[in-house]
């Protein structure tokens, strides 16, 4: 894992925020400091998926998932953007996911609750 220095940390700073940028293996994070961060603040209140999701096999997406239950706090967001099986064609996206496969992976039974799906369309 590495820390870096954001290009946008002196923006943030000028807002009157503060920010932390780690990097680590999205399939490795529940033995990366990114855990460690999460325990400390007792989970992240907000985490951020944005075209990653629907890359992973369906075997790494549990994976995944799993150790993301882990990082987000009780009544934290984890807002998602992925491709769907809706996309119209001719998209060849890599994999896509359906809305029954996103209420797979984020199970009530494992503290999920899918608040809202919507539609966007991402631009090449």
């Amino acid at each position: 894992i590495e820390r870096r220095e954001s290009p946008f940390r002196r923006d943030i700073r000028a807002a009157g925020g503060s920010a932390d940028f780690l990097v680590a293996s999205a399939l490795s994070l529940d033995s990366s400091p990114v855990r460690g961060r999460a325990r400390a603040i007792n989970g992240f209140p907000v985490v951020l998926d944005s075209g990653l999701l629907h890359c992973f096999s369906n075997k790494d997406q549990c994976r995944y998932v799993a150790q993301l239950t882990s990082l987000v706090r009780t009544g934290g967001r984890l807002y998602i953007g992925c491709f769907s099986n809706e996309n119209p064609e001719p998209w060849l996206n890599p994999r896509r996911i359906s809305r029954d496969r996103l209420s797979e992976l984020f199970d009530k039974d494992a503290g999920w609750r899918i608040v809202e799906t919507s539609r966007t369309w991402w631009q090449r």
